[in-house]
């Protein structure tokens, strides 16, 4: 198990999907905890805040130690804060991973520097999982030359066009639809899982739902 899968690709390529699909997978053993970035957490103490409360979600009792830290004046993050999280993580033996979507909103310097030092330092049972629009400046060569990197880029989220064809063709033979009205579809929406829901609801309005071709994606994670 890798400490570190990042899923990178433009709005609607399905990234947030892949990771829901995952999280609804995993085993029940596994600790899966999910914080949604917005450009309101970029900010260093308010960033670890929120990993902290998304971790607690799944460990009710974890992260005490940092967020004191956290909340104390002129704390340093590198020094005190993210050590003592790494340290609370090496206490905890469940296995937890950690999902972080839209992490492009995040531009801070300091919290690009803690996520390293995090997860160049992750005990093995922990994981995360990054979804974001574009690379994030994070240390990837040197987790990538560790083997501690997956990377799910736009290309492997899309459906292929024949799955593609496949959705569209299914929810228009449900309402009656031919199968000349749902050419070029598949192209229109490059095969992102977004995209080809959006048209796949707009064919299905009004009628009953269609089966959806199941892809074993989340397996990748």
């Amino acid at each position: 198990m890798r400490p570190l899968t990042v899923i990178r690709g433009p709005a609607g390529s399905g990234k947030s999907l892949l990771m829901a699909q995952w999280r609804l997978a995993a085993r029940s053993d596994r600790k899966v905890a999910w914080l949604s970035l917005v450009e309101g957490d970029n900010e260093p103490v308010r960033f670890w805040s929120y990993v902290i409360a998304a971790l607690r979600s799944v460990l009710p009792e974890f992260g005490e130690g940092p967020l004191s830290l956290l909340r104390a004046p002129g704390v340093d993050l590198m020094v005190e804060a993210v050590p003592a999280l790494i340290n609370e993580l090496l206490e905890t033996p469940s296995e937890t991973v950690l999902l972080l979507d839209d992490y492009h909103v995040i531009q801070h310097e300091a919290i690009h520097a803690g996520m390293g030092f995090l997860l160049e330092h992750v005990p093995g049972n922990h994981r995360c999982v990054i979804a974001s629009r574009s690379e994030p400046p994070l240390p990837l060569a040197r987790l990538r030359a560790r083997g501690s990197l997956s990377e799910i880029d736009p290309e492997q989220l899309g459906f292929s066009e024949p799955e593609a064809e496949y959705l569209l063709q299914a929810e228009e033979d449900e309402r009656g639809a031919g199968r000349a009205h749902a050419g070029g579809h598949p192209r229109a929406t490059r095969g992102w899982g977004g995209r080809v829901g959006i048209r796949a609801h707009h064919c299905r309005r009004g009628a009953p739902r269609a089966r959806r071709p199941r892809r074993a994606t989340a397996a990748s994670l």
